[in-house]
């Protein structure tokens, strides 16, 4: 239950940061070539590093760590878009958020390529594709 309800939360967090990414932008009046960076269809993480540096997931996790949040919580968002990066008590909660995030992204939401492309991840990282695809089933009806 404990585990469900980390990464439940974490789902719902990440992104917090995108409101400071988002702050950023808008204050540096890049928000039209952003937009036109994410039309291309590059993934998010490497357009907003190109943009600011850093990711919504590393700005989130800063923040919580700064308000002390859980370290799982925080630590599992900081690696969401690179678990196999993360140690062996964080790995568990950032994989299948780098999956749920490939699933459910800003330009594709359960389309047949992001659930492609997330029950993909979830074998390489390891995790139950089956059940992931008749859970995606489920939730598509």
């Amino acid at each position: 239950k404990n585990f469900a309800e980390a990464l439940l939360t974490a789902s719902f967090l990440l992104e917090t940061g995108a409101l400071v990414i988002a702050d950023f932008l808008i204050k540096n009046e890049q928000v039209v070539p952003f937009k036109q960076a994410i039309a291309t269809k590059k993934p998010l993480h490497l357009i907003e590093e190109a943009f600011t540096e850093t990711t919504k997931e590393e700005v989130a996790a800063a923040m919580f760590k700064q308000w002390n949040f859980d370290t799982i919580l925080s630590e599992s968002i900081r690696f969401s878009n690179t678990p196999k990066e993360a140690d062996e008590t964080i790995f568990p909660y950032a994989a299948p958020l780098a999956v749920i995030k490939t699933a459910i992204t800003l330009t594709e939401q359960l389309t047949p390529h992001s659930i492609e492309a997330a029950v993909a991840l979830a074998k390489e990282l390891g995790l139950d594709d089956v059940s992931l695809s008749e859970a995606i089933k489920t939730v598509s009806q």
